[in-house]
């Protein structure tokens, strides 16, 4: 870079710079804004709306379905919304080996580069049409998020305090079981084996452990860890199908984007410091309106066959092998990208220094005319460059069906939330029934652990009298 920083670091920004119009800040903000409200808004709809009243239906054999249909129905059209906006804000590039249309059951391992991974994989559940299937293990404390966490319990998410190995496994291995042997639902199962985000405390913490234990040094990921992993493989049994191996790189929007004093005047972007050795966007950043301006989703589908009835310790050695090959693509990537920024930036230093010299010269003069022609030489090798990055598979196109359903998920929760709006303004105790219940869904997930795990409970214990009635009328006969 032309910064003096290795050619990996993509810089994290700090603090907005002066040199930012005041236009531009609000227009993302409110961008941003909008784009929150809209997601929580939805959430509140989804789970205090549309879940809520089929809850009584969990508790009963012969009405479970019903709940469970109507939780999937809410999954499918708020994931597929949330998708759609996200595709909308940024440049969603997916490219690799798609699922099977004969795989139900299916395990996705990504690498953890910030908090926010899991959105942009609901773009990848969206892409291959399930996403009613997605079930992702997330930190214990997303559970208690107003709306979202109550809407995740009634999606069977799973919940790992990770402060208990045992007990966590545990949880991932109840809940495969749950969703593939009990409801026998198909099932895209997405886990992070790094098991944090890529942060520089992190990331440095692995470097050691890495030293320590005389593995590869990595930059860009951290080295995982396979215990969850194993567990799912195992608890899936010979139920599973695939695993889809992702890996998610980001390229920052304009305004977080400062690779060079150049660039942060040609952007107006921020002051940065060079805190980690990869761009991270954050929950922030989605609210300040400072979207990725690409995602990239490499995927690999892997056959069960691999992973299956092999071993712990050949799972761990399989995973190890899948994350030097994201290390490397990743470090490939990070070198296209810092050169093409490079030549960007010299085109700009040169188109600079041509205009310079034309407003200077008499207008019979052509000696600026060579560096003009050398300004567009270079931004066709930047083009070029740019072009370069992207993997040498087509990305998958986003077809005319997906499309549709995109634009009709956006429609029916605006009409959600139009109707929302009219029955808290005009229908007497309306407005009462939410408060009642958004603290009733708050109460289950304190006293009873949540949605999901009331409907797990609940189905063991039907199984469980079912087998003991069975027993009993074999013992009479």
């Amino acid at each position: 870079m032309s910064n003096g920083k290795h050619p990996d670091e993509l810089l994290v920004p700090q603090k907005e710079t002066n040199g930012l119009a005041a236009l531009t800040q609000l227009k993302c903000r409110a961008e941003g804004a909008a784009f929150v409200g809209f997601l929580t808004t939805t959430a509140l709809i989804g789970s205090v709306y549309m879940i809520f009243p089929f809850v009584p239906l969990l508790f009963f054999s012969a009405t479970y379905p019903i709940y469970r249909r109507a939780c999937q129905c809410v999954a499918t059209l708020w994931f597929t919304a949330a998708a759609a906006l996200l595709e909308l804000t940024s440049d969603v590039v997916v490219h690799g080996t798609p699922l099977a249309e004969s795989d139900r059951v299916s395990l996705l391992i990504c690498n953890h580069n910030c908090r926010i991974d899991w959105m942009y994989l609901w773009v990848l559940a969206s892409r291959l049409g399930r996403p009613h299937a997605l079930c992702i293990a997330l930190k214990d404390s997303l559970r208690s998020a107003p709306f979202f966490g109550w809407a995740m319990q009634a999606f069977l998410f799973v919940f790992l305090s990770r402060r208990d190995r045992n007990t966590d496994l545990q949880t991932i291995r109840r809940s495969i079981e749950y969703n593939v042997h009990t409801l026998k639902s198909p099932l895209l199962f997405l886990i992070f084996p790094e098991g944090t985000d890529l942060s520089r405390s992190n990331l440095a913490a692995s470097q050691q452990f890495a030293q320590a234990n005389g593995l590869p040094r990595f930059e860009h990921v951290l080295h995982p860890r396979s215990a969850g992993f194993a567990g799912a493989v195992d608890a899936a049994g010979d139920k599973l199908d695939a695993v889809l191996d992702v890996t998610v790189r980001y390229t920052p929007h304009a305004l977080d984007a400062a690779p060079s004093v150049h660039a942060l005047r040609r952007l107006g972007g921020h002051a940065c410091t060079a805190d980690t050795p990869m761009y991270r966007p954050s929950e922030s950043s989605l609210l300040g309106g400072r979207w990725p301006r690409r995602v990239a989703l490499r995927v690999e589908r892997r056959d069960a066959a691999e992973v299956a009835r092999v071993g712990d310790k050949e799972v761990g050695a399989w995973l190890k092998r899948r994350w030097e090959a994201k290390e490397a693509w990743l470090a490939m990537e990070a070198e296209a990208e810092a050169r093409a920024e490079e030549m960007e930036v010299t085109a700009a230093a040169a188109a600079t220094t041509a205009a310079a010299a034309t407003a200077t010269l008499n207008a019979a003069e052509v000696s600026a005319t060579p560096s003009l022609s050398e300004s567009d030489g270079s931004e066709g090798a930047v083009a070029q460059s740019s072009a370069n990055i992207s993997s040498s598979e087509s990305p998958w196109p986003l077809s005319r069906r997906l499309r549709g359903a995109y634009g009709a998920s956006l429609l029916f929760w605006a009409l959600a939330m139009a109707a929302s709006a009219y029955a808290l303004s005009s229908v007497r105790g309306f407005g009462a029934y939410t408060v009642g219940a958004s603290l009733c869904l708050a109460l289950l997930t304190r006293r009873a652990g949540g949605l999901g795990q009331m409907e797990m409970d609940a189905r063991a214990k039907r199984a469980h009298a079912e087998e003991k009635k069975a027993a009993d009328t074999a013992g009479k006969q």
